[in-house]
Formats: C-alpha cells, sequence, structure tokens
C-alpha cells in the first residue's frame, strides 16, 4: 500500500513542475515580441525557474520517501511482531507477549493477542490438572482394590468427589 502510495506521488511530483514549466514556456511564448532585453531577461529567469522547481521536486521526493518508510515501518514492524508471535503460540508456546513501540499501528491488535494468550495459557493449565486428575483417581482406585472394604468405601467416596468437579 505505501509502495503504490510512494509511486503516485513521485508521479505526481514529476507532472507538477512540468506543468509549472510548461505553463511558464508558454507564456514566454506570447512575449516574442518584446525587445531582446526583455526576452533575455525572461530566459534568465526561466533558467532561476527550472533550477528552483528541480530543488524544490527532489526535496519533495526525498520528504515523501522519509515519511512513507516511516509509515511502512510503523505498519510492518507490528504485523511482523504478530507474526512471529503467531507462529510461536501454533507450536504451543503462549508465554510470549507482544509489545509494540509507542506510536505504532495496531497496537489493539497486541493487547488482544496477549489476552488470547493469557485464556490458552490457563486453559493448558486446566487441561493439564485434568489430566493430573484422571492419574491420581485412577492410582486410587487399584489403591482401593487392595485394601479392605472399609477404607475401600472411604476412597471410593474421594474418588467420587474428585471426579464430580
Amino acid at each position: 500500500m505505501s509502495f503504490i502510495l510512494s509511486t503516485w506521488v513521485v508521479v505526481l511530483a514529476l507532472i507538477y513542475p512540468l506543468v509549472i514549466f510548461y505553463a511558464f514556456d508558454q507564456f514566454t511564448q506570447s512575449l516574442l515580441d518584446s525587445s531582446p532585453e526583455v526576452m533575455a531577461l525572461i530566459n534568465a529567469r526561466r533558467q532561476e525557474l527550472l533550477i528552483s522547481v528541480s530543488i524544490l521536486y527532489v526535496a519533495f521526493a526525498l520528504i515523501i520517501f522519509f515519511m512513507t518508510l516511516f509509515v511502512s515501518h510503523r505498519i510492518a514492524g507490528p504485523i511482523f511482531k504478530l507474526k512471529r508471535a503467531l507462529e510461536q503460540a501454533i507450536n504451543g508456546d503462549y508465554s510470549d507477549k507482544i509489545r509494540f513501540r509507542k506510536y505504532d499501528y495496531f497496537t489493539e491488535l497486541a493487547d488482544t493477542y496477549n489476552e488470547l494468550m493469557e485464556v490458552l495459557q490457563n486453559d493448558g493449565k486446566l487441561a493439564q490438572n485434568s489430566d493430573r486428575m484422571k492419574k491420581i483417581c485412577s492410582r486410587i482406585e487399584n489403591i482401593s482394590e487392595r485394601v479392605e472394604p472399609s477404607l475401600k468405601q472411604e476412597l471410593d467416596g474421594i474418588v467420587a468427589s474428585l471426579t464430580s468437579r
């Protein structure tokens, strides 16, 4: 997007000086009947105008180039960081939080991403705790098979209370 914008600005910046130069040239053509002194003065002004417009064009083009570069980094930087963080999340690493620079675009995406990673971390911990709970219940059931009946009832009650959560 910024490349297209830059290209249009450069093209328009090329056209603008040509239009001014053409208008000045048309004006001088209309004065051909003037004296040679006036024509010499007009030609000198024409050269000054050409140099001035050229310098302004170069300055304008440089300003636009650096502005476009600055804006594109404020857009591309956050997108690159978000892409890298999402790739880590796909690989199961939810611990990475992203922070954008102060004037970057899309700061709300960083906040949303960080919230999502926090939810995924908590869900992952719940899943791990659920698996651990199932293993503990299975062990208790195995132990309850080898103990006397009064302890077996107590252990079965513990397993029931753990699995009902």
